[in-house]
């Protein structure tokens, strides 16, 4: 099973509509689980040491939903952070069916506007670099099922 665990909702109609596209280009009986976990309130001018605490209780909940949101046992977990690799699409097809030839679901792992904390990096299997640009986490998530999704 695969599934993209996730910080905060996706507000936007457009963006909503995008993640519903690229779902369902995936295989009736392979569907990607999204998974949902709530964001911490990030007023401006934070500390590092506040953004870190924040990035480590987002982490702490994403952490929690991995296993359950792809399939149980003990996934692949690919992190989407800007200091990762750049993947192409046919690799992370790879990755995925390496997974699945072991049995293994895959998490997708994106963080929110703070990006990911030090915990959800330290358990990733892989670090994945959309682009060199900062995305939108929302934006991140429609490109992630983009990739995954066909």
């Amino acid at each position: 099973m695969t599934a993209v665990v996730c910080v905060g909702r996706l507000k936007e109609r457009y963006l909503a509509d995008a993640v519903t596209y690229y779902q369902s280009g995936r295989p009736k009986n392979d569907p990607v689980r999204i998974v949902e976990v709530p964001d911490e309130s990030a007023p401006e001018g934070l500390s590092p040491a506040q953004r870190r605490k924040i990035t480590e209780k987002e982490g702490e909940a994403l952490l929690r939903q991995i296993g359950a949101a792809a399939g149980g046992g003990l996934p692949v977990v690919v992190a989407l952070d800007i200091s990762g690799k750049k993947y192409a699409k046919a690799e992370i097809g790879a990755i995925m069916r390496d997974a699945e030839a072991r049995g293994r679901g895959v998490a997708f792992v994106i963080g929110g506007s703070l990006g990911l904390g030090e915990n959800v990096l330290e358990r990733a299997d892989f670090r994945w670099s959309l682009s060199a640009m900062t995305l939108p986490h929302q934006l991140a998530r429609v490109v992630c099922l983009a990739m995954i999704g066909m």
